[in-house]
């Protein structure tokens, strides 16, 4: 969906305005002495686990030293579409049962 490359002052933003057009996805930072993830429900963020030098972050204040750093990162945005995920496992579904019924278990 989206890919930025910058500060995280600056990116970070551009990153939480990007989201707002995601139901399920993921933020991945990749910098110096920075990695993480945020993980996006409904265009919002509901989980995190961000690492900055030694310390790992997993509550709201990773969004705020995110807000803040004058770290360098790539930062990438994906979004998944889980609704065809589910259609694709229900379709295998339907094709294994017809399958066995219509030429048995073996």
């Amino acid at each position: 969906v989206y890919t930025e490359t910058g500060t995280l002052s600056e990116v970070m933003p551009k990153v939480f305005r990007a989201i707002q057009n995601v139901h399920y996805g993921i933020v991945i930072i990749l910098g110096e002495n920075v990695k993480g993830k945020l993980l996006i429900e409904d265009s919002n963020v509901v989980e995190m686990n961000v690492t900055m030098g030694l310390e790992t972050i997993t509550d709201v204040s990773a969004i705020v030293r995110l807000l803040n750093s004058q770290s360098g990162a790539k930062v990438y945005v994906y979004s998944v579409s889980v609704e065809q995920q589910v259609r694709e496992v229900l379709d295998q579904v339907y094709n294994q049962v017809m399958k066995r019924e219509l030429f048995g278990p073996g």
